[in-house]
């Protein structure tokens, strides 16, 4: 009775792939190749697909367009908002520059205006 569990466990499927090619039954062999073939034929009928789904452009979301206009928009308002900070900035640069042109008193500036009224022709 032992062997006849024993021999029962040997047919399970680990034992199955170890037996030898000359060992199948042709409907064994047949169902194999089937099984081949068709793993070969979705391999190549898969890469095909995704293939032909690039070259259409259908890989795709539905709404990418949209999505894309969203980050166009958003990177121009971020340009937008870098060259309002850059002009203002130079603005503020500049009214530095130009606050130290001025008189540094007030009497210097009345002085500078007073010579000028008196000597129209001189140059300050």
């Amino acid at each position: 009775m032992e062997n006849d569990s024993a021999s029962n466990s040997s047919h399970t499927a680990s034992t199955y792939y170890q037996r030898k090619p000359e060992d199948y039954t042709t409907t064994e062999k047949a169902w194999e190749a089937t099984k081949t073939g068709a793993k070969i034929a979705w391999k190549w009928a898969d890469a095909a697909g995704e293939k032909i789904a690039d070259f259409l452009g259908i890989t795709q979301s539905r709404f990418q367009y949209a999505i894309d206009e969203m980050e166009r928009i958003e990177r121009r308002k971020q340009q937008q908002e870098k060259r309002k900070a850059e002009h203002a900035h130079q603005y503020k640069t500049e009214a530095c520059v130009a606050t130290n042109y001025q008189p540094q008193t007030k009497t210097d500036a009345f002085t500078d205006l007073a010579e000028n009224t008196q000597n129209p022709g001189a140059v300050v």
